[in-house]
């Protein structure tokens, strides 16, 4: 359920994606490919090393996130909730995101992908990237959030099973990712009616 405070989330065109990439420094687009190929939410982007890549298996295993602290660096910890423990499989064009992302950046401290000159990015200047992008793509107020939601909404209007997007996001349960995306499941009419077609 959307905090009061924020905006709902919104599902983004390719076109829109498309022009977030162009806009973003190099060192940054990583994070696009990652939040609308794969849900990553932002500290788990912030928190992703190459050991939690399987390139062979097209595969990323997300267990962990970097947070800021009031004071003091970045540091890793243990993700949102014990269910955002999770594997997440890996589209074509996301392996060669980020095997494109390794080989012209390298990792930083603790094999970290996303980094500049080898040190975490913590939230404030993942934000600052963020919005920095957002305005130059003549999209400004849309937030790192909404790559995720677009993720989770594009595998769910293809017919991609409620199971499956929740586990893929590392929602604790399946009703919490129906609470949210729904609406975005329209082929379940047509599936419907084919079934009782069938019977």
């Amino acid at each position: 359920m959307p905090r009061p405070d924020r905006e709902p989330a919104r599902a983004l065109t390719e076109a829109q994606i498309e022009a977030l990439a162009h806009a973003a420094p190099p060192w940054f687009t990583v994070t696009i490919a990652l939040g609308a190929g794969a849900g990553v939410r932002q500290g788990e982007t912030a928190g992703l090393t190459l050991d939690r890549i399987d390139f062979l298996r097209r595969t990323l295993t997300v267990d962990r996130q970097l947070v800021t602290p009031t004071r003091g660096a970045p540091e890793l910890a243990p993700p949102k909730t014990k269910g955002s423990h999770r594997g997440v499989p890996l589209a074509d064009i996301v392996v060669a995101a980020l095997s494109e992302h390794v080989r012209v950046h390298g990792t930083g401290d603790h094999g970290l992908l996303l980094h500049r000159h080898g040190r975490p990015i913590g939230r404030n200047r993942f934000g600052d990237a963020w919005r920095r992008a957002a305005r130059a793509a003549d999209l400004e107020g849309v937030r790192h959030h909404d790559l995720r939601h677009t993720h989770a909404s594009t595998l769910l209007s293809a017919g991609v099973s409620i199971a499956a997007v929740a586990s893929w996001l590392g929602h604790d349960s399946p009703t919490t990712t129906l609470r949210s995306y729904a609406h975005f499941m329209p082929a379940d009419a047509d599936r419907g009616r084919q079934a009782i077609e069938a019977a």
